[in-house]
């Protein structure tokens, strides 16, 4: 089998039938044979595939244990070791039995998930979603059958989650807003549309200094684009509010391309319709929130301090790579950390007072 399986590879290793404890160690039982759960992990971890999962189905079979994860080198991207590794789901704890329902009741969940359209993200479906969807379905199982109860077992050694693709994705060709005049460029126009209102944030460069009596012109002239606008991250948004007048529309100001980029800006403006509470989005405090000419303004006070932190931390490509990778090196290990220890807690495996 490993001849034939590559690194970039995803093995599947799935086993439904019986399990038995004996020896101190759990067993799958085989046909004319038996073999340890714990050897045949160990055995498939040697699969030169990047990413290994191993689902059992039978008796017993949290009883097995796994291989704390290799943690990343400084130098390696996190793409590259996302998946790595292997995990292994077993349908029931080391002291219970699995039952069926009439067929298996964890073989049945599952194949309910993979068809499960709501955990579907980009033609995609995650390890992880799996993984919580079959302990949503097990456990409103346990609360109707209280004297049957299973409690799937989730262990993993590798970072992150493996994706499956399930569907063709083709993203959403959102709209891109752009305009340059003498004074400003509208640089970026995000929809920010939720279920009641349709919004828009809008990023914008100045070309030169203007007053607030001038901001309050622009941000009219640029509100007066906008309301119309027909921006959309989904389908679905775009069947909600396609042909339908914005109904806030927030505007940030700043200097150059590199405050887009950081999210850095001078203030920014608010304007919403009459069908919002404009007691909350014109809320003034006398200090950094006013209006002017009906504009409403926020200032933000930290923006040249933000500048000159920027400026003043700014360094050659491989030291800010070198940097970053550290950085995300140390968040990864302590998420995965965290991650692990919850695990444990959801398998029922520790307490929650440790767990917290």
């Amino acid at each position: 089998m490993a001849s034939i399986i590559n690194e970039d590879d995803v093995l599947l290793f799935y086993f439904s039938g019986n399990g038995q404890n004996f020896d101190q160690q759990h067993h799958l039982i085989l046909s004319d044979d038996f073999i340890s759960t714990n050897e045949l992990i160990k055995k498939l971890e040697k699969v030169p595939a990047k990413s290994k999962v191993v689902f059992l189905d039978c008796c017993y079979s949290g009883n097995y244990s796994i291989e704390d994860p290799v943690n990343p080198e400084v130098n390696q991207m996190i793409a590259d070791f996302q998946g790595k590794g292997y995990a292994v789901f077993s349908s029931s704890n080391a002291e219970q039995v699995s039952y069926g329902h009439p067929d298996s009741i964890f073989t049945s969940f599952l194949c309910e998930t993979f068809e499960n359209k709501l955990i579907v993200k980009k033609g995609r479906v995650s390890l992880k979603d799996i993984h919580k969807l079959v302990n949503i379905y097990l456990d409103v199982w346990n609360k109707r059958n209280p004297t049957l109860q299973q409690n799937p077992i989730f262990k993993r050694n590798m970072e992150g989650t493996i994706f499956f693709k399930v569907d063709d994705y083709k993203p959403f060709n959102t709209v891109k807003i752009y305009f340059e005049s003498n004074q400003y460029i509208i640089y970026e126009v995000e929809p920010v549309h939720t279920g009641k209102c349709k919004r828009y944030g809008v990023k914008v460069i100045l070309k030169e200094p203007l007053s607030f009596e001038e901001i309050s012109k622009v941000s009219i002239e640029i509100r007066d684009k906008i309301k119309t606008a027909e921006g959309y991250k989904n389908q679905r948004s775009s069947e909600r509010w396609k042909g339908k007048l914005a109904n806030i529309v927030w505007i940030y100001f700043g200097f150059d391309e590199s405050d887009m980029k950081r999210g850095n800006f001078i203030w920014h403006t608010t304007w919403c319709d009459d069908n919002q509470n404009k007691d909350w989005w014109y809320n003034i405090d006398g200090s950094n929130k006013f209006i002017i000419k009906d504009t409403h303004f926020n200032v933000h006070a930290y923006y040249e301090s933000l500048k000159t932190l920027n400026q003043d931390n700014t360094g050659n490509k491989e030291e800010l790579m070198l940097a970053v990778k550290e950085i995300s090196r140390t968040m990864l290990k302590s998420a995965e950390e965290v991650i692990s220890l919850y695990n444990e807690y959801t398998n029922g495996l520790i307490s929650e007072a440790k767990f917290g």
